[in-house]
């Protein structure tokens, strides 16, 4: 088991050396954190994994975290942008490429296993997703973060992606998962306020 490495990083001209934990889907252990591995969040619909890194990313602008990147000069904000799974795929059959995304520093992948199996582009067949994650996961510098229906290490995400794309997300991510019901569900039920 590797141990959680710490970075430095610097905010609000103070300088801390953050902490996290995760979880382990094999042992059901929590286990130290990696900071220099990106995040895979697990879990029902509507349990709230596309609103956790939105949190993450409001707190991170908030309290001015910032990053440096090997081919950066400077520190710049802590920041990413998303993009759905089935978007992804949707690129690719349009312009037949995916290199921007395969590239970028850091990368949040929503609703990662709903997407398409295959893409099409002029007669080009691609797993659009497979390829992205086993490009990213054999590179070090750079961060993906990924919510998910489905669990790191579960049947069903080996069956759809193959043992190649498993062991990558198992190495580039920390994991988490989030229990519960469909918290959309249960906010569309809930009783209304009275009507003056």
């Amino acid at each position: 088991m590797k141990t959680a490495s710490r970075m430095r990083t610097s905010y609000a001209g103070a300088v801390a050396t953050p902490r996290c934990c995760a979880y382990t889907p094999e042992t059901s252990q929590v286990i130290p954190g990696n900071l220099r591995r990106g995040i895979y969040i697990a879990g029902a619909t509507g349990t709230g994994k596309s609103w956790c890194l939105d949190i993450m990313q409001a707190y991170s602008r908030v309290m001015g975290f910032k990053v440096k990147y090997v081919e950066e000069r400077d520190t710049c904000p802590l920041s990413w942008s998303s993009v759905r799974a089935d978007a992804l795929c949707d690129i690719y059959t349009e312009t037949g490429d995916i290199r921007r995304f395969k590239q970028r520093n850091i990368l949040s992948v929503q609703d990662f296993g709903s997407e398409p199996l295959e893409s099409l582009y002029m007669g080009n067949r691609l797993e659009v997703m497979r390829s992205l994650i086993e490009y990213r996961g054999d590179r070090s510098d750079c961060l993906t973060l990924i919510t998910s229906n489905l669990k790191l290490g579960g049947d069903k995400l080996l069956n759809r992606y193959g043992d190649r794309v498993a062991s990558r997300l198992s190495e580039m991510c920390n994991y988490f998962e989030i229990r519960g019901a469909d918290r959309r569900k249960w906010r569309n039920t809930a009783p209304n306020a009275t009507k003056k």
